[in-house]
């Protein structure tokens, strides 16, 4: 296989010799010809060059969108964490508050208890 394709790269380039040979170029046409395929050749890598840019700018939003979701990721998982601890403080901070009242609770009768008694050892008749 490969030394068919060898063989006729030669061919061609001997059969492309022969015609280069024979045909007949001027300075100004061959300096014309030159400027031709050098700008299909320039047209060319502008056309790689703008897909290629264009691949890249596709790349550059898909991170920008891959980049945008992880932070709404991270910020709903923050609001959730924040949300649950505020939950959880605010069940701590009610039972802490039931805890006192109850306590002011006791208080409170232990003052109307005394006062109480001390109405009526002082002789007062409490209503």
């Amino acid at each position: 296989m490969p030394e068919e394709a060898v063989m006729k790269l030669v061919t061609n380039l001997d059969s492309n010799a022969i015609t280069a040979d024979a045909m007949k170029l001027t300075k100004v046409g061959f300096i014309d010809c030159l400027r031709k395929v050098n700008k299909e050749k320039f047209l060319s890598l502008a056309k790689v060059k703008e897909h290629f840019v264009s691949k890249v700018d596709k790349v550059v939003m898909a991170k920008d969108y891959q980049i945008k979701c992880q932070r709404m990721i991270a910020i709903e998982a923050a609001k959730r964490i924040v949300s649950e601890t505020i939950k959880d403080s605010s069940f701590l901070f009610n039972r802490e508050v039931t805890k006192l009242m109850m306590q002011y609770s006791r208080v409170m009768q232990l003052v109307d208890y005394f006062e109480t008694v001390v109405k009526e050892q002082c002789g007062v008749i409490a209503f």
